[in-house]
């Protein structure tokens, strides 16, 4: 894990970045839990998949956990942050 703050005025903003590595050929699936402090607010987000950056789609809590049920995908990657 790696974090970075910067300080913009009344803002701070932090940019933190998760490793994961899998070594076996199987596709692993997992969910990410990201809690933060009330009026938080996040800009974006992606992923390194394969070495090529995909952004991810910040949406509702709610909104998210009902695509995740709805999308039940082996592999996929799920996540929703909780604030």
């Amino acid at each position: 894990m790696d974090v970075d703050v910067k300080i913009l005025g009344e803002t701070a903003e932090t940019r933190t970045t998760l490793t994961f590595y899998n070594p076996n050929e199987d596709v692993l699936e997992g969910n990410l839990y990201f809690p933060l402090p009330e009026g938080s607010t996040i800009s974006g987000y992606a992923l390194d998949v394969g070495g090529v950056m995909v952004d991810g789609v910040v949406v509702e809590k709610h909104e998210a956990r009902r695509v995740s049920r709805r999308r039940n995908v082996k592999g996929s990657i799920r996540a929703w942050l909780n604030g």
